[in-house]
């Protein structure tokens, strides 16, 4: 849907968001409804007059200022509540942004939990090195949390996770306050 190229609310250090159309959550009190559209933004593949795809836009935009940023975020809408198509498209994208920039993070925001994750959207999720899950919860909110907002939501290292046969090892707050 949009590009932020400079973004410091999304992740540790500066980041490039990605912001993706299409959410069904309707969580109350969400700062993104604008996203929830599935029929706005530009689908990765489409190319501008210069025959540059949205993808390709986005991976010359980041080598740009790669020097500067920590990595890229995906967020939305809901990055995983999407077609199977759109799911392969973002895995492909992500194949792409990990093998031009091995040493970048990718986070994703979804409201989705990790446990209910579906063969596709864990592939997706497979590809990132930290997820941010569940819903936000306007009851829940809390302004002083690190990089979500309602305490019901989880910063997971997806890595560890992946050793841990799936079972979600959750980054302490204290981790960011380093």
């Amino acid at each position: 849907m949009s590009v932020t190229n400079c973004d410091i609310n999304n992740g540790p250090g500066f980041r490039m968001t990605v912001w993706v159309a299409g959410c069904s959550h309707n969580c109350s009190g969400c700062h993104n409804r604008h996203t929830h559209r599935y029929d706005q933004g530009k689908v990765i593949w489409s190319k501008d007059d210069n025959g540059n795809s949205v993808q390709d836009q986005i991976l010359d935009t980041f080598y740009k200022y790669r020097d500067h940023l920590d990595g890229i975020t995906i967020s939305g809408g809901d990055p995983l509540d999407q077609t199977d198509s759109a799911l392969e498209d973002l895995m492909s994208f992500l194949d792409k942004f990990k093998m031009q920039f091995p040493c970048k993070t990718i986070w994703l925001y979804t409201g989705c939990v990790w446990e209910d994750l579906t063969p596709n959207q864990r592939l997706v999720a497979d590809r990132c090195d930290v997820i941010v899950d569940g819903k936000f919860e306007y009851l829940n909110h809390d302004g002083r949390l690190p990089f979500r907002g309602s305490s019901n939501q989880r910063i997971i290292d997806v890595d560890k996770t992946i050793i841990n046969k799936g079972v979600p090892v959750i980054i302490d707050d204290e981790e960011f306050k380093k």
